[in-house]
């Protein structure tokens, strides 16, 4: 995104002179790169993640593990990862090339990213469907009027009456009959026919997403300033709006109230541990590829604590926005917070969409705050999905010699995934979507992709080898890598691998507790097909790395790519960023 327009139809020089090989691309400007990146880190877990997971840990108390975290083990791998991606001027893929026994993590990540292609778009998919219905009026989950509502149905209007009663709100009906219509389906194992209105949903945003990353090479750098300034103002105008209605305090003291008991659970360390890769992006190959893209000697410590400082900031914001309307939801309804809020896409397709249909003009305040959402999420999207192309046309750099061998091979990878989406915008669709939340999207691969990060750039790279290279690329010294090198040596990887042993206990203890609801509990054999996922991702990791060793390479662990051949390569380009 962002790149130079007349360098797409530039050839790399081989040795002899010769035009062989498509020239690889680079930012117009380190802005198109700074805000790409906030793109790829800032999206829907800063919206429906973070409020909630502060509201289930202990409010303000959330904040002291979180941070923490961010210190000692977010900014410095995210560093890591933008640092490796601008030395090495190579996607996730070629960039093992200087530790060839680590190529294997290049595969896992293209197998992530092929997974996170499927599975995030369907929540944009999901998005797309309310932004359309926000243009009805009423609104279609504001009222019981509908085809789809039961004779249980009650709506947000008489809430304050019927919200501890056992009849169903008409959002939630909404949710489970019309919008994925879920409640057509008994389980994983009865998906039923396709929900005709998210299918073309999923193919509207896949569409998008097709012609920002092929023919938008020139075009996508100017789009950042819009998908990723804009939502800003929208998640202002929502703090104003929602500051000044009648209960906001409620759902504020409730979001920042600190109840510091809770510090002394272990599962509030992981849940802002995991929050922080997470809402950083980290260990998916998206930010060493971007990164890889930047000038040689770009000061790729600026820019990452740009990223670094604005991702938390962000998150901290977006609570302000949800927590104020959902007090006002509370006050309204007489109950409790705790009582309103769900986390997950129950928080975006749920509770804030009754608290949006009560306000005046609900319209545009629901148009406006899916259209919110929507950009963030589609940052993520188009940028993940970028990676994943260009990383692959780094391995075959034939495919991009021409447009048409672009467009073709861009093509050919979106009609896949469409495809494979299908699945999960069935009747029984989002039964699928769960096992791929919970298994496909795990923690436990990008936290075992980050340890192998970490091993193989400072442990067998060498931590002294990689300070120089880092000094000797940005062109000056600083207390703030110094820092890096302390949690790259021993925080970080003790912080992940701590991470990694409570989350196997808990999947292996608690198999029994993953469900949907409060009554559907996942068959086995689903349970098998996502460690089958898990399992398949990882694998690449140790398997390349036992035949690069059966090779008899042993003695070969690091390339006889040097730190000097990669400044001689950058010197000698004619065209600069």
């Amino acid at each position: 995104m962002g790149l130079k327009e007349n360098e797409i139809h530039l050839h790399a020089e081989s040795t002899n002179g010769s035009s062989k090989n498509p020239k690889r691309q680079k930012w117009s400007n380190q802005a198109d790169y700074v805000l790409t990146t906030m793109g790829l880190a800032i999206g829907l877990g800063n919206i429906w993640r973070f409020p909630y997971l502060c509201f289930k840990n202990g409010g303000g108390a959330f904040f002291v593990p979180y941070f923490i975290f961010v210190v000692t083990c977010g900014a410095p791998l995210y560093f890591l990862e933008t640092s490796f991606g601008q030395f090495t001027q190579n996607g996730f893929l070629k960039c093992w090339n200087i530790i060839p026994i680590s190529n294997g993590i290049g595969l896992t990540a293209l197998v992530v990213h092929f997974y996170c292609n499927i599975y995030y778009i369907i929540i944009l998919a999901w998005i797309t469907y309310y932004m359309f219905v926000s243009f009805q009026s009423p609104l279609p989950f504001s009222t019981c009027d509908n085809s789809w509502n039961t004779d249980n149905c009650y709506s947000a209007k008489d809430i304050k009456t019927q919200f501890a009663s056992n009849k169903t709100l008409s959002v939630d009906e909404f949710w489970s009959y019309e919008a994925v219509r879920v409640k057509h389906s008994d389980g994983i194992d009865d998906p039923g026919s396709i929900v005709w209105h998210l299918a073309l949903s999923l193919l509207v945003v896949w569409i998008a997403t097709y012609f920002i990353v092929f023919k938008g090479i020139k075009y996508a750098g100017k789009a950042v300033y819009f998908t990723v300034l804009f939502p800003y103002v929208l998640i202002v105008c929502f703090i104003v709006r929602g500051l000044t209605l009648e209960g906001s305090a409620q759902g504020i003291e409730f979001y920042l109230k600190p109840d510091l008991s809770r510090l002394t659970e272990p599962v509030v360390w992981v849940d802002a541990a995991s929050q922080v890769f997470f809402t950083y992006a980290l260990c998916g190959g998206s930010i060493i590829s971007t990164s890889s893209y930047n000038n040689y000697k770009n000061n790729i410590v600026r820019d990452s604590l740009i990223v670094i400082i604005t991702n938390p900031l962000t998150s901290i914001m977006s609570g302000f926005a949800v927590f104020s309307v959902l007090g006002h939801l509370a006050y309204s309804a007489g109950v409790p917070v705790d009582k309103i809020i769900e986390s997950g896409p129950g928080l975006i397709f749920k509770s804030y969409p009754i608290a949006v249909s009560m306000l005046p003009w609900s319209n545009f305040w629901s148009f406006s705050f899916f259209f919110m959402i929507f950009l963030l999420g589609f940052d993520g999207q188009f940028g993940g999905f970028e990676t994943f192309v260009y990383s692959l046309m780094d391995v075959w750099p034939s495919l991009r010699k021409t447009y048409c061998r672009q467009a073709l091979f861009t093509l050919l990878i979106v009609v896949t995934e469409f495809l494979l989406g299908l699945t999960m915008v069935t009747e029984g669709g989002l039964y699928v979507f769960h096992v791929w939340d919970r298994y496909a999207a795990s923690g436990l691969i990008f936290l075992s992709i980050g340890l192998c990060e970490v091993i193989s750039i400072i442990y067998i790279y060498g931590i002294g080898q990689y300070k120089k290279d880092i000094e000797q690329m940005i062109g000056f010294q600083s207390y703030i890598i110094t820092w890096f090198n302390f949690c790259w040596t021993f925080l970080s990887p003790l912080i992940i691998i701590s991470i990694m042993a409570f989350t196997v206990y808990q999947r292996v203890t608690q198999s029994h507790e993953f469900k949907y609801g409060e009554d559907y509990v996942y068959p086995v054999w689903a349970q098998l097909i996502g460690w089958f996922v898990i399992l398949f991702a990882l694998i690449w990791i140790p398997l390349y790395a036992c035949y690069f060793l059966l090779k008899g390479r042993i003695t070969a662990v690091t390339s006889d790519i040097s730190t000097n051949d990669i400044i001689r390569k950058e010197e000698n380009k004619s065209s600069p960023c």
